[in-house]
């Protein structure tokens, strides 16, 4: 019982002093380029793996997903490079709803998506280059994770789970019509650096941060606005831990990450809100759909769209097989290291599981649904926010899961981290391989939904050789699905077309449609 005692002892004041040091010097010299290097590359062929086989269909296929919206997001990637080789406004096109064209200041433009993408066109072409950012989207999540479960763990095990279940975690993984709501990595790294500027001095921690953060929104505002939240609970956590530390200096560095990052996000974010201040039918771009919300055993219950618990689904009561296309399901691998670290560090628990809980009730929207069946009943604080322009933007209250991830891979950490304090070393290693294989199995897809890049039919090809100025109205007209098949064969023909799709429409460009007798 001594001995044991003193290994406990030692153990604590080793973590202290990593702790006290900082991250780039809790390796040794020799080794410190391999984990620069070991990490990402694992989790790049992990992403491999994961959305098989779309690292062998590049140039052939690339993700999609029921309701065709990445149809959208590469007409959109495809504009933006034109429009900045051509020296046009990409906030605005004529090749879309004719002839007045639209304005897209409201449409989703993931800017540090098309950073990523346009390099790679030049080198493999544009679908291939849409699949490939795909991987590298979610080699990036997972390996910020990783850095930021690290940082606040000093678990290397802990932190590589974490990084499988944020950057694997089933709601991101099967999101794969919507390109921008995939770069989720940007907040933990913008945590990362929230957490030092708030226990030490200096400026740098706090411009990082404040890049991060405007990276998060740069990427899609919607992202941002999820992100604030626990970003928000974690700031507030973070004080009363720092007490000691805390003065109005520190306050000025928070406030100085929000500068930065309003500053780096002006030049996107000005065109939208002057457009969204001028615009005459503003209240239109809102678009609020409470049917979109998650179901609470949802996270507790094995989706059929996961290959190892297809069977299992299959079997379940018609109430419990849910169709909805977005998978929010925890996974019990990950659940039951959650549990291993409330059970063994609770404090440092509480947080996560604060954010978890928030998130989670904010995704259930302004009713509490179990197993398809409404508790109408039940009041939710939802209901506080429901009216509010800020959860209006965000639209539907499933997109609260967009962050979901984060709270559970650091509960999981932080479970890997415990173990290591109550079994020996060569135990918590193989434990971390069992449950590392555990949580894959259990978030993986096959195959990953794709489709074909040659959908355009052959006769469009043909009008894109026709020298002839003039507008291409398909039929039928249908803004939220076959629009989005329009304006990916635009893309092959160049010619302006009669409707499109942008995700709020303003109404005036579509006066042309309506007041056509046609």
């Amino acid at each position: 019982m001594r001995q044991r005692e003193t290994e406990l002892l030692c153990w604590r004041n080793w973590r202290a002093k990593l702790e006290s040091a900082p991250l780039h010097m809790t390796a040794p010299p020799r080794a410190k380029w391999l984990r620069y290097v070991w990490q990402p590359t694992a989790y790049l062929l992990l992403a491999v793996v994961m959305t098989w086989p779309l690292a062998i269909e590049l140039g052939t296929k690339f993700p999609s997903d029921t309701g065709s919206d990445m149809l959208v997001h590469e007409w959109t990637l495809h504009w933006l490079k034109q429009a900045l080789l051509n020296l046009q406004n990409p906030f605005f096109t004529h090749l879309i709803d004719y002839p007045s064209g639209v304005s897209l200041t409201s449409h989703n433009i993931a800017w540090v998506n098309f950073g990523l993408w346009l390099p790679l066109t030049y080198a493999w072409g544009q679908a291939a280059a849409t699949s490939l950012t795909y991987l590298l989207i979610f080699t990036f999540n997972a390996y910020a994770m990783y850095l930021f479960a690290y940082d606040q763990t000093r678990s290397r095990a802990g932190a590589w789970i974490a990084g499988l279940i944020f950057g694997f975690f089933p709601t991101t993984l099967t999101d794969s019509g919507h390109i921008n709501m995939l770069p989720v990595g940007w907040l933990p790294l913008a945590l990362l650096y929230l957490d030092r500027v708030l226990k030490a001095p200096g400026w740098r921690n706090a411009c990082l941060a404040g890049l991060f953060l405007a990276l998060l929104g740069i990427t899609r505002w919607q992202l941002l606005a999820i992100g604030a939240i626990p970003a928000a609970i974690f700031v507030i956590f973070r004080l009363f831990t720092y007490r000691s530390k805390v003065n109005w200096h520190t306050f000025a560095r928070v406030a100085a990450s929000g500068g930065v990052a309003a500053l780096i996000m002006a030049p996107f974010l000005a065109p939208v809100v002057i457009a969204q201040v001028t615009r005459s039918h503003a209240n239109d771009l809102i678009v609020y759909e409470p049917a979109f919300s998650s179901d609470l055993l949802g996270y507790f219950v094995p989706h059929f769209r996961l290959l190892a618990w297809h069977w299992l689904a299959a079997l379940l009561p018609a109430n419990l097989q849910f169709s909805q296309q977005e998978v929010i399901f925890f996974g019990y691998a990950a659940l039951l290291l959650a549990a291993c670290a409330f059970v063994l560090r609770w404090r440092a628990s509480l947080l996560w599981l604060v954010v978890a809980v928030v998130l989670i009730v904010l995704a259930m929207g302004p009713v509490v649904t179990m197993g398809g069946t409404k508790y109408d009943w039940i009041y939710t604080p939802y209901r506080l926010i429901e009216d509010t322009f800020y959860n209006r933007f965000i639209r539907k209250p499933w997109r609260y899961n967009a962050y979901l991830g984060l709270p559970l891979a650091m509960l999981a950490a932080i479970g890997v981290s415990a173990l290591r304090l109550h079994t020996k070393r060569i135990v918590t290693g193989a434990l971390a391989v069992v449950f590392s294989l555990l949580i894959l199995v259990e978030y993986y897809l096959a195959p990953y939904p794709m489709t074909s890049v040659d959908i355009t039919p052959a006769w469009y090809r043909q009008i894109a050789n026709d020298p002839e100025q003039y507008a291409v109205l398909s039929m039928p007209i249908s803004s939220r699905f076959a629009d989005k098949f329009y304006m990916y064969y635009q893309m092959e023909h160049g010619k302006p077309i009669v409707g499109g799709h942008v995700s709020r429409q303003p109404r005036e460009s579509i006066d042309y449609m309506v007041n056509s007798p046609f």
